[in-house]
């Protein structure tokens, strides 16, 4: 299952990254394990991301795929009021990057794909 192009510059060929990973978010108060599904159409991403852990599933907002690089906000208002803009890269079925949480950080995030 590739999720990305095949060359690591990002000029290979290109199949849909949809589908359903965990990813750990490497945050000082500890780490989260979240579950994120990926939509895309075109360059445009959407999905969710869910930490099962406090119940809370937030919509993916202003998603692009570049390539293999990924960007994409989530507005949380529950159990606290955060923004989290997440910057990173898809490489066969591992994404790595970084998030900001209300402009503090950044803060690492790793992930592999469980499903399409």
């Amino acid at each position: 299952q590739r999720m990305t192009p095949s060359a690591a510059d990002g000029t290979g060929s290109m199949t849909k990254p949809d589908g359903t990973g965990e990813v750990r978010f490497y945050h000082p108060a500890g780490i989260q394990t979240l579950r994120m599904v990926i939509v895309t159409q075109g360059g445009m991403l959407t999905g969710m991301v869910t930490n099962e852990a406090i119940g809370v599933t937030v919509p993916i907002s202003d998603g692009k795929l570049e390539g293999n690089h990924l960007t994409c906000t989530l507005i949380m208002t529950s159990p606290i009021a955060a923004t989290i803009v997440w910057d990173g890269r898809l490489d066969n079925s591992e994404l790595t990057g970084t998030v900001t949480v209300n402009g503090a950080g950044p803060f690492l995030f790793e992930g592999t794909r469980l499903s399409n």
